[in-house]
C-alpha cells in the first residue's frame, strides 16, 4: 500500500497535495490492481515448442491448464527426456507470455494514474 504520504511542491507558491487526495488515488490504484488481477486469472496463453510439437496452455496465475502432444510419436520411453525439455521449453514459452500481459497491464494502469513510464507499481 503507498501508504500515508504528502508531497510538498515549491515553485512560487507553495502547493501541498491534499492527504485525502493521495489517499483517494491510492485506493483507486488498489482497486484497479485487484481488478486487473481478477481478470487476469481468465487470461490464457499458450507456449510451444520442438516446432510446435508440444503446446501448454497456462492460466494467467501461471497454472498449467492443458499439455498437448501434438507429435504423438514422441511419447515414447526412448523420448523421454527430449519429452521432458519440450515440456519444460513450452511452459516457460507460456509463463513469459503471462509475464508480458501482466506488465503490459501494470504499464495500463500505471498510465491511467499519471505514474511515470517504468515505475515499478506494487502487485
Amino acid at each position: 500500500m503507498l501508504g500515508y504520504i504528502c508531497f510538498l511542491l515549491l515553485s512560487n507558491n507553495e502547493v501541498v497535495m491534499d492527504l485525502q487526495e493521495v489517499m483517494q488515488q491510492a485506493q483507486e490504484m488498489q482497486e484497479k490492481l485487484s481488478k486487473m488481477q481478477e481478470a487476469m486469472e481468465t487470461e490464457e496463453a499458450e507456449g510451444d515448442s520442438g516446432g510446435g510439437a508440444v503446446k501448454v496452455t497456462m492460466n494467467g496465475k501461471g497454472l498449467i491448464q492443458r499439455i498437448e502432444f501434438v507429435d504423438k510419436s514422441m511419447l515414447s520411453e526412448s523420448n523421454a527426456e527430449i519429452l521432458a525439455d519440450l515440456v519444460m521449453a513450452a511452459s516457460n514459452s507460456a509463463k513469459d507470455k503471462i509475464e508480458q500481459m501482466y506488465n503490459e497491464r501494470m504499464a495500463q494502469i500505471a498510465g491511467d494514474m499519471g505514474l511515470p513510464p517504468g515505475l515499478n507499481v506494487p502487485s
